[in-house]
């Protein structure tokens, strides 16, 4: 199998669980012939595929050893089903496995050099990833639909018991007040995160594990630990609306008087300064009180564009990267990447006078992620392909200490 097939692999199929057909790395189901064939080709069978019966779908078995079968199965499965195991398959796909990761301590240093990131820790970090199977004990992938109608993937991972990704998903659990709700008449992307607070800095400690060493050996130690204390003044919950004219953010709070010194301190001035000269696509200046609003201290990051930045992304737009921030009652409130002083003073208005509501997400999730993909094309010019799906929809929940993620087009 080649190594451009392994990548993708790597990161779905090989973090995958104990199949329905025990004994085997891999149990695949489709009812599409060409899928059926990439899959036996991928482990080097020249097994002929042929359109199942009707009532009836393909199922491709891989083996301890990488062999790869085919058999018929019986029933509607949609358009895929898969199950798989970890272990076995990275010791499979061992050359493959060597092979991308080989490609990624290439690749990365020059992506990641940007943010201050030197070669080694890079490397390092590459290597922390391709570890990553392993603290997964299984996954499990349904695929419904097809592209004319849409697909609904439902992805589910159990972690490995004593694992860094065991503790990040034990964490995950829903804020019971719910997530503040964002207006963006204009907006091409929402975000919503629910989590509780003990939860936050809980799932954020594993990742931390993760990117300490990169913070550490860019001299970012102090960027890194801000991040952390920045977290103890959050309760979990976080909305954004993203659109071309700029972002609207509200996050809760759980002591809006001390995140509000803290946003008024020597400390948080600073930080924003570094992260302005650390930044490869603008430069700019932080302003401590910058207007006043109802009794409102409002901070400002002044920002402009590089026009290299500007000329590498259509998305960009280069006539106003200010974000305003401030605390409105037991709220923070932001105007980011195109802010204004009008806009944020709405959005302080709509805090103090209680209009901005809190929700729960559904089905008790922990994330959700709405994209539009057509007001997304528009705000770089362009127009949305006629095949092309209207909108995405992305959901994270944590039942039973499993990640399941939901993804769905329409």
């Amino acid at each position: 199998m080649s190594t451009l097939l392994a990548i993708p692999l790597l990161f779905t199929l090989s973090l995958c669980a104990p199949p329905e057909e025990g004994g085997f790395a891999l149990v695949l189901k489709t009812a599409d012939d060409g899928l059926a064939r990439g899959a036996l080709s991928g482990f080097g069978s020249g097994t002929a595929v042929e359109p199942p019966e009707p009532g009836q779908h393909h199922v491709i078995l891989v083996d301890e050893e990488g062999q790869a079968f085919l058999r018929p199965g019986q029933g509607d499965i949609g358009w895929l089903r898969l199950e798989a195991r970890p272990s076995l398959l990275m010791k499979i796909l061992a050359r493959q496995v060597a092979e991308a990761r080989a490609v990624a301590r290439a690749a990365l240093p020059p992506l990641m050099s940007t943010g201050g990131f030197d070669r080694s820790a890079t490397q390092e970090f590459a290597d922390a990833l391709f570890a990553f199977p392993a603290q997964v004990d299984h996954l499990r992938v349904d695929v419904d639909g097809s592209p004319r109608t849409g697909f609904a993937v439902d992805l589910e991972l159990s972690p490995a018991g004593g694992s860094g990704f065991a503790d990040f998903v034990s964490a995950l659990a829903p804020n019971p007040e719910g997530v503040p709700v964002v207006d963006g008449e204009s907006a091409s992307l929402w975000m919503r995160i629910s989590l509780e607070p003990a939860a936050l800095k809980a799932a954020f400690d594993p990742l931390s594990r993760l990117w300490a060493p990169l913070y550490a050996r860019a001299g970012q130690e102090e960027t890194f630990q801000f991040m952390r204390r920045w977290l103890d003044h959050m309760d979990g919950t976080f909305a954004t609306a993203m659109g071309p004219d700029g972002s609207s953010m509200v996050m809760g709070l759980r002591d809006a008087e001390s995140a509000r010194a803290f946003l008024a301190s020597e400390e948080y001035r600073r930080f924003g300064e570094l992260a302005l000269e650390q930044s490869p696509i603008m430069e700019g200046r932080v302003v401590i009180d910058a207007f006043l609003h109802r009794g409102v201290s409002v901070h400002l990051q002044e920002a402009e564009a590089f026009d290299e930045a500007v000329a590498m992304n259509p998305f960009f737009s280069a006539e106003n990267l200010n974000s305003y921030i401030a605390v409105a009652g037991d709220l923070l409130v932001s105007s980011m990447m195109g802010g204004t002083e009008e806009k944020m003073k709405r959005l302080i208005d709509r805090a103090l006078d209680g209009e901005i509501a809190r929700a729960p997400l559904p089905e008790d999730a922990v994330l959700e992620l709405v994209m539009d993909f057509g007001a997304l094309i528009a705000s770089a010019g362009q127009s949305r392909p006629q095949d092309a799906p209207r909108e995405l929809l992305i959901s994270a929940s944590a039942p039973g200490g499993r990640l399941r993620v939901r993804v769905t087009t329409r």
